[in-house]
């Protein structure tokens, strides 16, 4: 095997049984020269090279999106016991009885990440913004199973849409950007999870995109929102501001106009406009539902001015 310019190869093993796992993780390491050092890693590593994925999960369209935008090398694990370790077009067949088509593919693999290792440590998943706001509703798609939230930085939480719970994780900022994505959750994974505390998902992902500079764009500034439900803030600076956007917004208010009234800027109440869509706590409206600022008939109007020149005359008269 050729690799003296490789010091290291980061593989994700993802849908297997700790068992299998274990026995897929033992027989790579024996195969792999002592001088290179095998990073186990998960599929949301930006410097993912090698990906070994069950084929019940190659057509999540996270792992599709996946594949399409990192170079990285994959295998599709198919229990196959008469072909028994043996590769045939990225399909490795389990089990792993014969070592020798693996010990190749592995070759290969090194080889090819070494000339592309720069570019590779570099990339990040580049997805559009309509692809961005899709993959937030579908974090609360009550017909999901349970999923795992990921983006370039790690695990953000073990998400259940259906009941509408969240368990996040302790070791990622609490903060996203345009990398995010979802993958179906294993029952391994799950058991990760086991120990945190759960929280309610909605107000979790709110506060999340909140944090992220990303997510300012999925309204224009002349759109009109109504908010049904308001967040939850946490971040105690910016709670004053949030829950007098909410007050506004809760009658039914033009983005511009509530920027004028609150002295705020259009982008800071763009991105609340924004997360609160994308989050399920309101819809955009049209401009003749809008109740903010309340309007003044002409009869209250009119009856003001009455009030005014009757005060005037009274003050000149020394009423």
């Amino acid at each position: 095997m050729q690799l003296a310019q490789q010091s290291s190869l980061n593989i994700a093993i993802f849908g297997l049984s700790l068992k299998v796992l274990s026995e897929i993780k033992l027989a790579i390491e024996k195969l792999i020269p002592q001088n290179v050092l095998v990073n186990w890693t998960n599929i949301a590593d930006p410097k993912l090279q090698v990906l070994m994925v069950n084929d019940m999960f190659f057509d999540a369209p996270s792992i599709q999106k996946l594949i399409k935008n990192q170079n990285i090398r994959l295998l599709r694990l198919i229990n196959n016991a008469a072909k028994h370790g043996q590769i045939e077009e990225n399909i490795l067949y389990l089990p792993i009885d014969e070592t020798v088509y693996l010990k190749d593919w592995l070759s290969q693999s090194a080889d090819t990440d070494t000339k592309h290792i720069s570019s590779t440590t570099a990339q990040t998943i580049d997805i559009s913004r309509q692809d961005l706001y899709t993959i937030v509703r579908e974090i609360l798609n009550p017909e999901n199973g349970t999923i795992q939230v990921f983006d370039q930085n790690g695990i953000l939480a073990m998400v259940d849409p259906r009941n509408q719970w969240a368990w996040v994780s302790d070791q990622h900022p609490n903060q996203t950007n345009a990398s995010l994505n979802t993958i179906y959750a294993t029952m391994n994974d799950r058991q990760a999870f086991n120990t945190i505390q759960r929280q309610d998902l909605k107000n979790w992902l709110w506060n999340v995109l909140w944090r992220s500079t990303s997510f300012h764009k999925f309204v224009q500034q002349q759109d009109c929102f109504y908010l049904k439900q308001w967040p939850q803030p946490e971040d105690p600076k910016d709670r004053h501001d949030i829950l007098r956007m909410s007050a506004c917004f809760a009658q039914g208010a033009n983005i511009i106009t509530v920027a004028e009234k609150l002295g705020l800027s259009v982008d800071r109440v763009t991105q609340f406009v924004s997360i609160s869509l994308a989050t399920g706590l309101g819809t955009l409206i049209q401009k003749n539902q809008v109740k903010y600022p309340p309007q003044h008939t002409h009869s209250e109007d009119d009856a003001g001015l009455m009030r005014k020149f009757f005060g005037k005359l009274r003050r000149r008269l020394g009423f």
